[in-house]
């Protein structure tokens, strides 16, 4: 039997983040362009050290958490994205972070289904969330891609966010990803 966590997509493969992608986890989280669009904005090696050790807990603690994302062809590393308890406790939500190198090439879109499809057919949640903010259309036309439902506008630190949802119900409507 497969193990669930490590998931190949059609140019992807994800596996639960470890000790090894700690240097381009750190590059990635210490770019404004990438770690200062996320709730906890640019990092340093230090907060970024924590930030993976929380990640590493929370697949140990929970069975779910952020997958390293690889490109299949090369190997490179393409960013993260996975499953966490969202800080303002609305439940289970989707996180993603695309590095600049990768970012229009829908790797997002494509790690996020793969994503969904972990948490909705291993782990057999209801709902999951996301939430973005207001001024990152990249986020917002890869969740509209995926076929996520906006819920609410609201306002947090005085930024504009996005909450959106997807239900099991909606995923099983939609089919299998390509």
């Amino acid at each position: 039997m497969s193990d669930p966590r490590h998931i190949e997509t059609a140019r992807l493969s994800l596996r639960p983040i470890d000790e090894s992608d700690l240097a381009e986890l750190a590059a990635l989280m210490g770019d404004p362009e990438v770690g200062g669009l996320l709730q906890h904005g640019v990092l340093d090696a230090e907060a970024t050290r924590r930030l993976l050790d929380g990640y590493r807990a929370l697949w140990h603690e929970k069975g779910y958490g952020m997958f390293a994302l690889r490109r299949r062809e090369d190997g490179r590393f393409a960013g993260v994205c996975g499953l966490w308890d969202h800080h303002d406790g609305i439940g289970v939500a989707t996180r993603v972070a695309i590095a600049p190198w990768a970012k229009g090439h829908g790797y997002a879109p494509e790690a996020g289904l793969a994503v969904l499809g972990f948490a909705f057919e291993a782990l057999g949640l209801d709902t999951v969330w996301a939430v973005t903010r207001e001024s990152n259309p990249d986020a917002q036309r890869a969740l509209g891609k995926m076929g996520w439902t906006l819920k609410l506008r609201y306002e947090s630190d005085g930024k504009g966010l996005l909450r959106f949802n997807m239900t099991r119900a909606q995923w099983l409507a939609r089919g299998k990803p390509a």
